[in-house]
């Protein structure tokens, strides 16, 4: 994965540095429209979450669509480009079949919810408590 700042990164080292931490992953693209049609639910979770560290981690194909899906919608986090998309190692690790993808990782680094897809998700809003 690529950091904002095009640094190279794994999955367990932005784990690592939010430890202690409650994180809400989600996995996404700006050439998807159920990503899209989830972008004012993930505000509505981040005006009633404030105190949760929110990663975004972009399956688009290339940095140029990543950084304009960035500045046209506005969410607050942390970005992340995954170049090799849900073929590639974390997808295939996490078995991404779908985005948007939503998880909830705990302060311990463990995984609270490992698949909603939907920001009204039920298991989703639980987990969030």
């Amino acid at each position: 994965m690529r950091s904002s700042t095009r640094e190279i990164i794994t999955f367990e080292n932005i784990l690592a540095k939010y430890q202690g931490k409650t994180i809400f992953v989600d996995i996404w693209a700006s050439w998807c429209s159920d990503c899209l049609i989830g972008i004012p639910g993930i505000k509505e979770i981040q005006k009633n979450n404030p105190q949760l560290t929110y990663l975004f981690i972009s399956l688009d194909r290339n940095v140029q669509s990543w950084k304009a899906g960035i500045e046209k919608y506005g969410l607050k986090g942390e970005y992340y480009f995954l170049k090799s998309g849900m073929k590639g190692t974390f997808g295939k690790a996490i078995d991404v079949d779908w985005i948007p993808r939503y998880m909830i990782v705990n302060p311990d680094g463990s995984i609270k919810l490992f698949e909603a897809i939907k920001t009204n998700d039920e298991a989703l809003l639980n987990a969030l408590k």
